[in-house]
């Protein structure tokens, strides 16, 4: 098939902003669009809006006043509409997880393409759904490195909106320090924290038999009779001690000792006194 014509696609993308603007529908575009106001250099031939699932009948509806043909797609996630062989994609779900929002549609830029003016979405949630979408046949990585080299990134928005695939977006990040693109350090050790399977705990015997000792050798505490195990993660501390002052302590020592473990401390004063409520360390 022979490439669409410039102009039939820049007619094609005018009606379609056209509609979504009557209609007042909030929107991104994506896609083609996108990656090539980033950087990407290739022609745009397919109009890909990214919306709120509940518009896209009327979008469909609006689209069809002006030419367009519906198409039943073989996905759940979008619909499909043609004119003059450019293809319109209405997505309201990036790889089943992504929906959009005010504050990604607020987050975008106005963007003159092909003579009408758009919204795009930003470099960000450009790079979060290049990096969660990529397949081993696809070329999303590669377009996601070049976004990354072009754009300045708001690396806070981009760690708070990794929520669906930290490890897939840290294996992103890391290829492309691998090509000399400026990563922050502190981003790539959030993202390490966030990967549940690079998480290594100790074991649980190995960390009880540490709390005992730190509580036996300091001295605010120095009590060897304590009963200390270590449950599902959580240290617990159970036994006697002669003073509120010392049964205190044992929170302050394994707070300075273990700062990410949580501690369930079930210590009394001799006496009677009644055990403290858990605390996260």
């Amino acid at each position: 098939m022979s490439p669409v014509r410039e102009d039939v696609v820049a007619d094609a993308l005018s009606d379609v902003i056209a509609v979504l603007n009557e209609l007042d529908v909030g929107y991104l575009a994506i896609g083609g669009i996108a990656t090539a106001l980033r950087g990407i250099d290739k022609p745009v031939r397919d109009i890909d809006i990214f919306l709120r699932e509940d518009d896209v009948p009327k979008v469909q509806e609006g689209l069809a006043r002006r030419g367009f043909e519906a198409k039943d797609p073989e996905e759940d996630w979008l619909e499909k509409a043609t004119r003059d062989d450019v293809l319109v994609d209405l997505i309201h779900r990036v790889d089943q997880r992504i929906e959009v929002t005010d504050e990604m549609i607020e987050r975008g830029d106005t963007e003159r393409v092909l003579g009408t003016e758009l919204r795009v979405i930003g470099p960000e949630d450009l790079i979060l759904s290049l990096a969660i979408t990529d397949k081993p046949d696809t070329h999303y990585w590669k377009d996601a490195l070049v976004v990354l080299g072009n754009s300045e990134i708001d690396w806070t928005y981009l760690e708070r909106r990794t929520t669906e695939d930290p490890t897939r977006m840290l294996a992103l990040l890391l290829h492309a320090r691998a090509y000399d693109i400026e990563v922050p350090d502190h981003v790539l050790t959030n993202l390490v924290r966030r990967c549940p399977e690079l998480q290594v705990h100790e074991d649980e015997g190995y960390l009880a038999a540490r709390a005992k000792e730190a509580l036996i050798h300091d001295e605010r505490v120095g009590e060897p009779s304590l009963d200390i195990t270590c449950e599902d993660g959580t240290i617990v501390v159970r036994g006697a001690l002669p003073a509120e002052d010392r049964r205190r302590a044992v929170e302050d020592v394994l707070r300075e000792r273990f700062p990410d473990a949580q501690v369930r401390n079930e210590t009394t004063v001799a006496g009677g006194s009644e055990p403290a409520d858990t605390e996260r360390l």
